[in-house]
This record gives C-alpha cells, structure tokens and sequence, in this order.
C-alpha cells in the first residue's frame, strides 16, 4: 500500500537481466524448526533420510545447490542433492546450516506469507511429479521432484526480493488479471522467463534444459483436454498432440500449472482441463488421474512446517468449489429481485416498490430483511455474499447494466451486503474546475450533503492526494485513524471512524475523475485485507463500467440527474 503523502511516480519495470542479478543474491529464511535442524547434523543420520529433510525445506535444499555450484570448476554442474552434499560434505553441510539457521520463515516479516505460499505450492508440484512422471534409470523420483519444484524458483525469490510488488502482483491475478500481462507490466518479462534465467543462474539447471520452464499452449492444451481416457477405451492420440504431449517441457509444465490451480481451487474449470490433459499424457483413466492427485495432496500434506502460514493442499480438497460464471448468470434474476426492493438513500422518502404500479387494492408488503452482516473474512465461495460480488463484476465485464441508475443500485448492494461496507460517499471532479463535488451518500453527516459539499483538489488533504495517485487506493487501519484525521478537510474529520476507511480512485478513460470513500458504519467492526481487496476489485470494475455507461449517454448532465435522489 503507497502512502498518501508520496506519491510514487510510475516506474519502468526492471527487465529480465535487472531482476536475475537482483534475485540471484537473494537468501532464502528456512522453513525447518531448530529441533529439525539439530537433527540434520547428526553424523548417525542415514543419507536418505538427510536428502528427504533438505529436499523437503526447499530454501535449505537451494542454499546447498548453490554453495556447492560455487565450489564446481567452471562449465560443470551439481546434478542434484545428493551430488551437491558430496561436494561439500558433512563439514562443510553443517556449517552452512548453522548459518542459515539465523534466519527462518516468521508469519509478521514482509514478504514471508507469500513465500510460504509458493513454497507450499513447489511441493505440491514435486508430489505430482512422484505420482506421475516415469522414474528412469539413474534418474530418481528425489531428482524429479527436484526438477520441478525449481520451475517455481523465481516466486519465492521475489517474494523476498520485493515484498510489495509481489503482494500486487498475486492480488492483481486473483482480481482475474492474466498472469502474463501483469508479470509484463510489473517486471518486464514472465515469471516463468524469469524462474528459467534464475534456475541457470543458480546452477539448478543447463542453459539447453531450460526448456522445461516453457510454458503451455492454451490451444493444444485444450485439444490435449478432448483426448482424456473416460470411456472404457482409450480414445486414439493424433500425431500432433502426441508429439506435443511428450516434448521434454510439457509434463513438467503441466504439473506446475495444475499446482498453482489446485492451490486457488480444485473444482475450476482449469483444474478439470488439466487434469483430462495428463490422462492424455499419462494414458490413464480420469478417475486414476484424480486419485493420484488427490494422493499427491495428501502425502504434501504431511509436511507441517508451512501450516501456520497457508492451508495445507489436502485441506483445500475440502474447500467448496467457488461460483462458476454459468452459475452466477443464472442466478442474476434472483440477485435483481433482490436489488429492487433495497432503498438507494437513508432519507425520509422511501422509493415504492415496483409491483405498487400493478392495479392490485393490497397494501405494499414490507422489503424483505436483510440478512444478517458476514465478516469477510468468513465469506464462503457459493454464499449470497460472494454470489453478490461475483454478479456485479460479471454484469460490468458484459456491459449489462441499463443505465446509470442501476448501476448504482447494484453497487450499492455489492458493498453492502458484499464486503459489509454500510457508508460510502462518491466524490467526482467537475468538468471545469478545481473540486470534488459529493455526488452520492450514504451514511454519512448532514453537512456532507451530496451535490452541495465539495472539497478543493489543492493536492494538501487526503482525499485529493488519493485521488492524484497512478493507483489510488489507500487503506486506514485503526491504528493509524487518528493520525489520518489531521489530512482531511475539517468537515470530513468527524466522519473517519476509529474502525478505520477505505478510499479509491474511480478512473475513466484511464484518467482519474473521483474518490470512493467506503467504511464498515458506526457498528461496523475493524476493516481487514479481505475487505480491501474486495474493494479494489469492485472500484476497478466500477470505473469501467462508468466509462461506457457515460460514453453511451454522453452527457455528464445526464450523470448527475441519475444521481439526484
């Protein structure tokens, strides 16, 4: 999250030869308690079980590649674990873990929950990769699940190396950014470019082994899909997508991706393509593709140091399946019956219902209560609540509100009963001029009253220098309310509740026009990250919607009249 007081400027991205230096000379916390350490240099331990343990704390397992790389003369290279423990022996090996030691994961560091994460997601990759590759002669499943856990190398260094970005970057992919453009944008090349030059870099892999880093092709992958084994015979593979099915990259591909989907949601429609892939490659029935995976959950499972930072694999199997967009179409009329009777102000004049204008002598029923208030943080996929989000996001992306006016209905709704954000106040700059008028209020004083308060864009009070910001959004913890108060304009300071506030910049046309201001109400308890995304990605949506809403009706007189309640 950017300050309010600096502004940041927009800065290039660094580029694939900038971020391979700078990565490269990251160090890695380990993951492994001090009672596990200990037990590592113990000279008793039985070899097998020693490259399990370093395999199994990745950072750990890097850390001795590396150090065993520099000690390799010039054009040769560490072949895997074991080799790398050879080169540098027991010695050497305990010492460097007793250095490392210094340094482990912890919950409260910048960029260490992130870090767990993609950890969390190597191993899960490196178990598919024991359930599904063939083990070759002098090539063991330790080795492979070496191979592939390392295509994953550059996230956890950049989690390290650049906390914030990373943070943006993950939260930018779940608003349903693509991945690739958003690496693209940020870094100046993919990630999966970037964990390719890091593992050659490193010593993980040769400059010609690279290759296995490349990503998939969505269309043969999706041809890849149709030939699935779900019938009682095989269906035949043609020639094409069997010499792609079987190039070096592809398996190693296909596991890393279907890790990264498992890890967001099994039932996706992107896991379901995945899996019918590796029945193609693998030649196996669906069903034996998912219970090896589920198998592979399983055993990564076992691994409890990254419980306290992420939810194990096996435990996400249990999670229910997030709303699919056919779902959330159909049950668009349901959430508009729903939308309809809610009141658009807390004002003395109360809309009537539509069904008043029907010629029926029967007094107009009561609306209908609200549910009760869900924190988000307990907002499950499939809930009213997340139903609610994913409609409005849905309608904006297809352009399906009317006007202006439902628009705003369907926005209100969505903070409300979406993220629990019973106030918010709408500022727009004016079309010549220096201020932001208040154009939409909920919650709020009598003295900010919308289409007569305004404040002045002078660039001094919070809400201006939000409003200035390439990415404005800004989030107020309770602990940092009271200093914040001092930045606003004297009548806004009262209306900063302890609980905190959020604040967003609406763009149109890829130009800043106003603020959102949103917060939890008098009653509301204290926001939190789950809110604040919410909200990023329900503004962004909103601005987008606003520019073609106002591009059809082309008026920005039409856009006030809409908002005259």
């Amino acid at each position: 999250m950017s300050s309010p007081h600096t502004p940041p400027a927009p800065a290039a991205p660094l580029g694939l030869s900038a971020w391979r230096k700078r990565l490269a000379a990251v160090r890695l916390p380990l993951v492994s308690p001090p009672e596990v350490l200990k037990a590592l240099q113990d000279p008793d331990l039985p070899g097998p079980r020693l490259l399990e343990a370093l395999n199994r704390d990745l950072p750990l397992g890097l850390a001795v590649m590396r150090h065993a790389q520099s000690a390799m003369p010039k054009g040769q290279r560490v072949s895997d674990l074991a080799h790398a423990v050879g080169i540098l022996g027991l010695t050497r090996l305990y010492k460097l873990i007793d250095t490392l030691g210094q340094q482990r994961l912890q919950l409260d560091k910048p960029g260490h929950l992130r870090l767990a994460e993609a950890l969390q997601t190597s191993r899960l990759a490196g178990h598919l990769a024991l359930q599904f590759a063939q083990i070759e002669p002098g090539n063991t499943g330790l080795a492979r699940m070496g191979a592939v856990q390392a295509q994953n190398v550059a996230e956890w260094l950049l989690a390290v190396a650049a906390p914030a970005l990373a943070d943006t970057l993950a939260q930018r992919v779940q608003d349903n950014e693509r991945p690739a453009r958003v690496e693209q944008e940020l870094l100046g090349c993919t990630l999966t470019q970037l964990s390719a030059a890091v593992a050659v870099d490193l010593g993980l892999f040769q400059a010609d082994s690279a290759t296995l880093l490349h990503a998939v092709e969505p269309a043969l992958l999706g041809r890849a899909a149709r030939l699935a084994w779900m019938g009682t015979n095989p269906p035949e593979i043609l020639p094409e997508i069997g010499r792609w099915l079987h190039r070096p990259s592809t398996l190693p591909s296909l596991l890393q991706m279907l890790a990264h989907e498992l890890m967001h949601d099994w039932y996706s429609r992107r896991s379901t393509l995945l899996f019918k892939a590796l029945s193609a490659h693998r030649h196996l029935k669906l069903d034996q593709v998912l219970y090896a995976t589920r198998r592979a959950a399983v055993q990564a499972s076992q691994e409890p140091h990254l419980w306290a930072f992420c939810a194990a694999p096996a435990a996400r199997l249990l999670w229910p399946p997030k709303p699919r967009q056919r779902r959330v179409r159909a049950a668009a009329p349901a959430a508009e019956s729903v939308r309809k009777p809610a009141p658009l102000e807390p004002t003395a004049r109360v809309p009537q219902p539509a069904h008043l204008k029907a010629p029926s002598p029967a007094p107009a029923p009561e609306p209908h209560p609200k549910p009760p208030l869900q924190h988000p943080s307990s907002i499950e996929p499939g809930s009213r609540a997340r139903n609610l989000i994913d409609l409005f996001v849905e309608d904006c992306r297809s352009g399906r509100h009317a006007d202006l006016s439902t628009f705003f209905r369907a926005f209100k709704l969505s903070l409300a009963d979406g993220l629990g954000l019973e106030r918010y106040a709408l500022f727009l700059k004016m079309a010549q001029g220096d201020k932001l008028v208040c154009f939409l209020a909920r919650g709020f004083g009598s003295e900010i009253e919308p289409r007569r308060y305004s404040l002045a864009l002078d660039g001094h009070n919070l809400i201006a220098k939000v409003f200035s910001q390439p990415n404005g959004f800004y989030m107020a913890e309770r602990g940092r309310v009271a200093g914040l108060r001092a930045l606003l304009p004297e009548k806004l300071r009262p209306e900063l509740l302890d609980s905190g506030a959020l604040w967003g910049a609406v763009h149109v046309n890829q130009r800043s026009v106003g603020v959102l201001w949103a917060d939890g109400g008098a009653a509301g308890d204290d926001l939190d990250p789950v809110q604040y995304a919410g909200f990023k990605l329900l503004v962004r949506h909103f601005g987008d919607e606003l520019t073609r809403l106002m591009r059809v009706q082309k008026s920005q007189t039409v856009f006030a009249d809409s908002q005259g309640r």
